[in-house]
């Protein structure tokens, strides 16, 4: 079976189809929720408050628990955050 690699085959038609990244609007949700995230720890006022993430084995949104833990970190990295893994068997 031969890979096909789907970037490439949109870059190819891109031009053809009249694709334009600029085109398309941010999706400002991961920023905007890291940031409502961090607002939400600086009014708790507790400097040992945590953000607590609890994310699944074979979780399907992990490219935004990823981008909101970036977002987190570069906004607010005096703020402590802990990933705990759920385990299924519980």
């Amino acid at each position: 079976m031969m890979a096909v690699n789907k970037k490439e085959d949109l870059n190819q038609y891109s031009e053809v189809l009249g694709l334009d990244s600029e085109r398309i609007p941010r999706n400002w949700a991961a920023s905007q929720f890291a940031e409502a995230l961090g607002k939400a720890w600086v009014e708790y006022n507790n400097e040992s408050a945590v953000v607590t993430m609890v994310v699944q084995a074979e979780e399907r949104n992990m490219y935004d628990q990823y981008w909101l833990i970036n977002h987190l970190k570069e906004s607010y990295p005096f703020v402590m955050y802990y990933l705990f893994p759920f385990a299924a068997n519980l």
